[in-house]
């Protein structure tokens, strides 16, 4: 089911790389600074919660992520053709 998820939906490994370097640069930006301009941007208030969700939930549901697509990657087919393995995740496909 989740490599149908990936492989339909266009969940790839490249995306998910994409996010966690994006969830690095907000973790050396700065949790408040991130948080005070999404508060500028919105003109509202954000509740104290997100903090954690953007820094714990989030950084463990893409290395969740991760480790799952490495460990149940297979080799993908198109058109009875094996994709290469370098090309899997990098939208090649």
């Amino acid at each position: 089911m989740f490599r149908y998820v990936v492989n339909i939906y266009g969940i790839g490994l490249m995306k998910v790389l994409l996010v966690s370097v994006q969830l690095v640069g907000i973790c050396i930006y700065g949790i408040k600074n991130f948080k005070n301009d999404l508060e500028f941007m919105s003109r509202t208030k954000l509740y104290s919660w997100i903090n954690i969700v953007w820094l714990f939930a989030s950084g463990i549901a893409i290395v969740g992520v991760i480790v799952k697509l490495m460990t149940t990657m297979d080799l993908f087919y198109y058109n009875r053709k094996a994709i290469p393995s370098w090309a899997i995740g990098s939208n090649l496909n």
